[in-house]
This record gives C-alpha cells, structure tokens and sequence, in this order.
C-alpha cells in the first residue's frame, strides 16, 4: 500500500501584496516631499501670512541717504523740544511716608 501525498498551492495573499507596495510608495513619497522636493513647496505648507511677509520686509533695502535727501523729509519742523529725564519715585524707597 502506497500513501501518495500531494503539495497544497500556496495562493498568494494580494491583499497583503497590494498593502505591502501602497505602505512602500507612501514611505518613498513622504520622503522625496521631505528631503528632496523643492524647498517653496515645504514652506507654503509650514509657512503662515505673517511669516511670509516678515520674510517679504526683510528683503527690502533701505538707504538712509535716500531719506535725507527727500524734499518732504527736510520740511519737516520740530515742535516739541528734547524729553528731559524726570524723577521716578523716592530717593530712599524704604523710609516711612
């Protein structure tokens, strides 16, 4: 008497390959994002307005000379004279009143 067995076919279980390659293209795309995109692209994710237009101001130049020399900046009059520097409290703060 002669037992004769016989392999079972593995079927292959798509559901954990297809997974498997989606949990795989996420983790390549989050890191190209992070380290490789281009830097615009990261900062206006991150980036709020009042970040950007302190950035924006930054850049500017400012040239005093420029300022001096303008017409409407030498018309300009003084009407108050120097603040003078006041007293502020008591000259011994720890005697009684």
């Amino acid at each position: 008497m002669a037992i004769i067995l016989q392999e079972e076919k593995q079927s292959i279980n798509w559901t954990g390959v297809i997974g498997a390659i989606v949990a795989f293209a996420v983790l390549i795309g989050g890191a190209y994002v992070l380290f490789f995109a281009p830097v615009p692209a990261i900062e206006g994710l991150f980036i709020s307005k009042e970040q950007q237009l302190t950035t924006d101001l930054a850049g500017v130049q400012f040239d005093p000379d420029t300022v001096i020399q303008n017409k409407t900046f030498r018309s300009l009059q003084q009407y108050a004279g120097a603040p003078a520097v006041g007293q502020s409290g008591r000259s011994n703060p720890l005697i009684k009143f």
